[in-house]
């Protein structure tokens, strides 16, 4: 039975599925290898969670010339959605030991001290690195005081324990100007930005999973994947997707127009998400530029840039898909009371 490579829609957990980001693992690994703390940042979906995940896979690790003693122990945030700090302290320390076989367990601060000891006396003796997903639901947890992230920046320091976070881009910043006792534990850290795949990346995407499967794109198909999706990962999976099925339904001969209100059906609540969270000045320069051709000012175009919500390809400045573009001009139309259609769907889409 032939299965679509392009169904996952969650964080990549092998190596095969991923494509690209070759840059950042490097920068990463490197910055780690020297005991030095990076926060990835950027949009929803763009992948920072499957970039942590990449990072323990061993393939990369040869592939990189990790050194075998680095042990990266993996938390999601999450978890401590609600919980106090006994509780995250407790999850460290028990992930710790999953990576490691430390034996140290409990709840209260003191814990970390005595697993640190623990791994400081191993043979040999393992340099653990922190991956920390979703920092910023830790961050915004009303249980968990400035207090923790302090004692996190000493004990990191006394035992040399780098952390790799990530998290929505501006979630954090304002803990980073705050005069808290945990704001110098944000500043210890180097920001990686993760924006949109590179063109050659998300060829590779498109191209790739196809491939395995003996059902390969043909270039027609592959550049309406590339039209519909841009270069940000998730949107690429799932235009794919849909090109894909289209190819096994219709034996071979696709119809586009299907593909497109496919992707539109399983997109479009995602696009509006996407739309509604970017800041105002980058929101309104994006419907004047759609809607009226009205390029955009340095400043906005340069964050739509970044984030890739616009492309600019041959000197040419393009919504990253069709499907946006559609979605921006709609907007008007949806508008209701209550606010713009927009600020409805960054509602209840939220994180």
């Amino acid at each position: 039975m032939l299965v679509n490579p392009y169904r996952n829609r969650g964080p990549l957990r092998r190596h095969d599925e991923f494509f690209g980001r070759r840059q950042e693992l490097s920068e990463i690994y490197r910055a780690v290898a020297q005991g030095h703390y990076v926060s990835l940042v950027g949009e929803r979906r763009v992948g920072k969670t499957s970039i942590l995940n990449a990072l323990g896979f061993e393939e990369f690790r040869r592939y990189f010339g990790v050194p075998t003693h680095l042990r990266f122990v993996s938390l999601n945030s999450q978890y401590c959605t609600t919980g106090d700090e006994s509780a995250f302290i407790q999850l460290l320390v028990s992930q710790i030991g999953r990576a490691t076989g430390t034996k140290t367990r409990g709840t209260s601060p003191e814990a970390l001290r005595r697993v640190a000891r623990e791994i400081e006396d191993m043979v040999p003796r393992y340099q653990v690195i922190i991956l920390l997903d979703e920092v910023d639901v830790l961050v915004h947890n009303r249980n968990i005081s400035p207090e923790l992230f302090a004692y996190l920046r000493a004990w990191t320091e006394e035992f040399q324990i780098p952390f790799v976070v990530a998290s929505k881009e501006g979630s954090v910043d304002l803990f980073l100007d705050a005069e808290s006792s945990g704001s110098p534990f944000w500043n210890l850290f180097q920001l990686l930005y993760v924006g949109p795949m590179s063109p050659t990346e998300a060829d590779e995407l498109v191209r790739v999973p196809a491939e395995r499967c003996k059902r390969a794109f043909n270039e027609p198909e592959v550049e309406r994947v590339l039209l519909l999706g841009g270069h940000q990962p998730y949107f690429l999976q799932l235009a794919a997707d849909c090109m894909f099925d289209a190819k096994l339904k219709s034996n071979d001969r696709v119809d586009f127009d299907t593909v497109m209100q496919d992707f539109r059906f399983k997109a479009d609540a995602h696009l509006e998400y996407l739309v509604g969270h970017i800041p105002t000045s980058e929101r309104e320069a994006l419907v004047a530029f759609v809607q009226h051709g009205t390029r955009p000012e340095p400043k906005a175009l340069s964050g739509l840039l970044k984030k890739g919500v616009l492309l600019e390809e041959h000197g040419t400045l393009r919504p990253f898909s069709q499907a946006l573009a559609d979605v921006v001009r709609a907007a008007e139309v949806a508008a209701v009371p209550g606010g713009t259609f927009f600020q409805r769907a960054a509602y209840f889409f939220r994180d």
